[in-house]
């Protein structure tokens, strides 16, 4: 099981529903969880996505890589010169032209020339959509470069449009992956992990095709509430 089917088994085994099976039919196959062999229950993580051309992505996908690995990129280029430490912080929107490698060795290549003295300024445009900027440091510490505040534009508006958004992607994802299998079952659930609002309640109007949507707070995976 992934981190959210086992908390999505936590939520169901809370309702002391009777036998729950995990992949009932299968490795990989709909439905995650069957309940008393009537009930199926699809998992999703509910996250906040990206839509393109190419499909449907989780912006955590881009931004915990990012963020992970930045600090890495920073400390790689070295003590400080002329006694001197600079705050690194950046902002970034999508779709980004560069891959992850290729943006990595763009930043690189600013900040060496930024610190020989051959580019000039403190905002940089790496990319369109990926800015970066430096602050002076105080003190200087051990790196020339410190990881500073990261800003995911994607990720920013006001929480109930984005949970309302978001749920509509993963119910039409969800529903696409088991209309093959929909007969099989007479009851169909989707437990949504709620990485958005954590679960808590509020009023809102999604349309649906499953017998119950379910959203589970990730931190106490017996708080629920149905839409």
């Amino acid at each position: 099981m992934d981190a959210s089917e086992t908390l999505a088994k936590e939520y169901l085994s809370s309702l002391q529903p009777g036998n729950i099976v995990y992949e009932p039919e299968g490795y990989k196959k709909p439905p995650d969880f069957a309940i008393n062999e009537r009930i199926a229950v699809e998992v999703r993580r509910l996250n906040q996505n990206f839509v393109s051309e190419s499909g449907t992505r989780g912006l955590e996908e881009f931004r915990i890589p990012l963020m992970e690995h930045m600090p890495e990129l920073l400390e790689s280029l070295g003590p400080p010169t002329a006694g001197q430490s600079w705050m690194v912080d950046y902002r970034f929107s999508r779709p980004l032209l560069l891959s992850m490698c290729q943006l990595f060795q763009a930043i690189r290549k600013k900040l060496e020339d930024f610190r020989s003295g051959r580019e000039e300024g403190t905002e940089f445009v790496i990319t369109k959509g990926f800015h970066l900027r430096l602050t002076p440091l105080g003190n200087a510490h051990s790196y020339c470069f410190v990881a500073g505040p990261c800003v995911d534009r994607d990720a920013n508006g006001f929480v109930i449009p984005k949970l309302a958004e978001n749920l509509q992607i993963c119910i039409q994802e969800k529903s696409r992956k088991v209309a093959g299998v929909r007969k099989k079952y007479p009851e169909w659930w989707l437990v949504l992990i709620d990485h958005i609002n954590d679960g808590q309640m509020e009023s809102l109007n999604v349309q649906h095709d499953w017998d119950k949507v379910i959203l589970v707070n990730p931190r106490n995976p017996k708080q629920a509430f149905e839409i």
